[in-house]
């Protein structure tokens, strides 16, 4: 749904999806996938949510990014948000913590001084999304194809916004950072992160990313 719409489309490569010519291509399949999804429900929770039906639909967007011959790097992030992986909550909720210590990590005198510069340049790259207030640019749209959207979860018509800047955008910025990590370093950040993570709330953490 959110790759279908109009007021997104600028903004791709903050979840992690770098296309060009490629995007319009992608919207409109999009845009189909979502019609056979929603049906006749004039509701988003009165969609069938069957086990069969969302394999159905994750198949479907794995055929349109190959038709529409996105990127490898662009189409391995549409696979890995429309995954079924073990976790995503806590994955989420993990990188969401990561931002907000970015500062106690970068300040940390233990952590890898390789490791800082890459924070750094991460953070630099995501400032202007953090500064984006996507759930305006969401209400705002007046596009028949965005109305169409809101209208599914009219108690909370920002629902994709807010999907993208509490959970995908922290997603992509940690992505974004393991990256560019040898094995070796996501080990050393990772225990800085626990360590940070554990003085912050107390509380041990199991393993939070692969």
């Amino acid at each position: 749904m959110l790759l279908s719409t109009d007021w997104f489309v600028p903004y791709w490569s903050v979840i992690g999806i770098d296309a060009d010519k490629e995007k319009r291509c992608v919207q409109r399949g999009c845009r189909d996938i979502v019609r056979r999804v929603v049906g006749d429900a004039g509701d988003y929770y009165l969609i069938d949510f069957s086990h069969d039906r969302i394999e159905r639909t994750r198949e479907d967007l794995r055929l349109l990014v190959r038709s529409c011959k996105l990127g490898e790097t662009a189409a391995t992030r549409v696979d890995e948000l429309a995954a079924n992986k073990s976790g995503r909550d806590q994955l989420e909720k993990t990188a969401w913590l990561f931002r907000s210590l970015y500062d106690e990590l970068l300040e940390d005198g233990e952590l890898d001084q390789k490791i800082k510069p890459v924070l750094s340049r991460s953070r630099s790259k995501f400032s202007f999304a953090n500064e984006l207030n996507f759930e305006e640019m969401c209400l705002r749209s007046t596009t028949t194809w965005d109305g169409y959207i809101r209208s599914l979860t009219p108690d909370l018509p920002a629902s994709l916004a807010h999907l993208v800047s509490t959970g995908l955008l922290a997603i992509a910025e940690l992505t974004d950072v393991l990256e560019q990590l040898t094995p070796v370093q996501r080990e050393r950040l990772h225990a800085r992160f626990h360590v940070a993570a554990r003085s912050l709330t107390g509380v041990e953490r199991e393993r939070d990313w692969s």
